[in-house]
């Protein structure tokens, strides 16, 4: 299920997903000198779909999957595949950047 949301990412709406075991998708923007995912090139603006699939320090923490892991982005060599701990409120000022919501 695609869904644009016009509201703002939320921990609650999130955890409800993975509490029932189904990842949500968030479309993050990484602003270049800004926020960025572990292993992104902080001088890059990036625009990215992830897939979150847990969190830790209830809700402090998202866990996620990081598709830029790939031999087609030639700065991906740092960059792992499963990630765990990244901070929840870092997440969501991503996601703030961007209008398309997540998938779940």
């Amino acid at each position: 299920m695609l869904a644009r949301l016009n509201l703002t990412p939320n921990h609650r709406c999130s955890s409800n997903y993975i509490d029932h075991y189904f990842p949500v998708s968030p479309d993050v923007k990484e602003p270049a000198n800004q926020v960025h995912l572990f292993n992104h090139p902080s001088n890059l603006t990036i625009y990215h779909w992830i897939t979150a699939h847990g969190y830790d320090n209830y809700g402090a923490g998202t866990d996620y999957v990081d598709p830029a892991k790939s031999s087609a982005i030639s700065w991906s060599g740092p960059v792992q595949a499963v990630n765990y701990n990244y901070s929840s409120s870092s997440m969501y000022t991503m996601m703030r950047y961007v209008p398309f919501g997540y998938v779940w």
